[in-house]
């Protein structure tokens, strides 16, 4: 059945990669514009206060907190360096209480790895980012990790990295609205990746 997508909550935290919040919530943007249908889209952090991505260490204003958060239609939980947030029980637990009462749950990049940990994901298939999939292995064997770069399984998605973040985002535009939303909101962002190297090229450079 249909998810009309109308409540939308994106966990953001210190370490937090920026393009895989931006992305998502660029395509949602578009898809409540083009669709019509008004969408709360929140940013929560755990405290309500401000975060830092990990990159640039600028300040990513929060919407509210998680703790008075109750649910969503969608809770897109990001990804980013997991050496700042990975063991973050406040924001494990949370992210438990809020996916588990929400109608979708999905992932970009290593935020994987925080929905893992919450045992939401025990007995379905993840994907999250190549550099990652190792470890997410070792520390979550109850999760099946697949190759795609995209995964849906019943509530649960997830996305392989970045730009797969916004593969993802269309898809589920696709699945909520209809796929010509979809089509509209992609050629509204002009997202026709077109990457000068390919994924063999790319991996054959990365240092063992």
């Amino acid at each position: 059945m249909r998810t009309v997508l109308k409540d939308i909550g994106i966990v953001v935290f210190n370490g937090i990669e920026r393009l895989d919040l931006e992305g998502p919530l660029g395509v949602l943007g578009w898809a409540g514009k083009i669709s019509g249908d008004p969408l709360n889209i929140r940013l929560l952090s755990k405290d309500g206060l401000p975060v830092h991505d990990h990159l640039t260490k600028r300040s990513i204003v929060a919407d509210g907190d998680l703790k008075t958060a109750t649910r969503f239609d969608l809770l897109l939980v990001p990804g980013g360096d997991p050496a700042q947030f990975g063991s973050d029980s406040v924001l494990i637990d949370e992210i438990r209480r809020l996916g588990s009462a929400s109608s979708i749950l999905a992932s970009v990049c290593t935020g994987a790895l925080l929905v893992a940990a919450t045992g939401l994901a025990n007995g379905k298939r993840m994907t999250t980012h190549w550099k990652f999939r190792s470890h997410f292995s070792q520390h979550y064997p109850k999760v099946t990790l697949a190759p795609e770069r995209v995964v849906h399984e019943g509530n649960l998605w997830s996305s392989a990295g970045i730009s797969a973040g916004i593969d993802m985002a269309l898809r589920l535009v696709a699945a909520c609205w209809n796929p010509q939303i979809a089509k509209q909101v992609q050629g509204s962002l002009e997202y026709f990746p077109e990457p000068p190297f390919t994924k063999d090229e790319v991996l054959e450079s990365v240092p063992k």
